[in-house]
């Protein structure tokens, strides 16, 4: 091949690999926010938001039920035995069954933040997973108040009023900061008008 037919290989050889970029660089841009991707994404959040709902006034009542509970035997009231164990195996019976929900509801979220691209969806789906956390944190806070119960009844005193008061604290404050994140994810949806459902209101 002479010096001129290289040539005129070479500078088409250039121009198809220059015409070439925009269409290798769509299955990429696409990969990033890929309409069917979205759609999912979308069906999953909404999907997965209602089943959260379903759930929450249940947590938000059982929640209030054990505050209240707490605040009954931390005023230098002796637990009668029979009532109280009867009332924490009812209420961990509750919590077992509601964080059996709680993790039902993660799997949809984490199908999300397995995607490519997505972004401030994603973003939004690590808030509702930290809510999620936050309704988990209520069962280890009611294992250890239940302890002090539970030493107070084998001792036949009153329970340490303290220790239960410090429990009830608690719960409100997760309560607190489970407001506080649902109303940034409702924000950030609100923010970069993602297509999805808010939350119901927090306790």
């Amino acid at each position: 091949m002479n010096r001129r037919a290289r040539k005129f290989v070479l500078n088409r050889s250039v121009l198809l690999a220059v015409a070439l970029i925009p269409l290798l660089a769509l299955p990429l841009l696409s990969g990033c926010q890929d309409s069917g991707d979205l759609n999912r994404a979308t069906n999953l959040i909404e999907n997965d938001n209602a089943r959260y709902k379903a759930f929450f006034e249940e947590y938000a009542d059982l929640a209030d039920q054990i505050e209240k509970f707490f605040a009954g035997y931390s005023h230098v009231v002796k637990p009668t035995d029979a009532e109280a164990r009867a009332s924490m195996q009812d209420f961990r019976n509750r919590l077992q069954a509601l964080q059996a929900k709680v993790k039902r509801a993660r799997e949809p979220y984490q199908k999300v933040l397995a995607m490519k691209g997505l972004g401030q969806y994603k973003e939004y789906v690590k808030l509702r997973l930290q809510m999620l956390d936050q309704i988990d944190k209520t069962a280890d806070v009611v294992a250890r108040a239940f302890l002090l119960v539970a030493a107070a009844i084998n001792k036949g005193k009153v329970p340490d009023a303290t220790g239960l008061e410090g429990a009830k604290r608690e719960l409100i404050g997760i309560e607190m900061e489970l407001s506080f994140i649902e109303a940034q994810a409702d924000q950030l949806a609100s923010d970069s008008s993602l297509e999805v459902n808010v939350t119901p209101p927090s306790p």
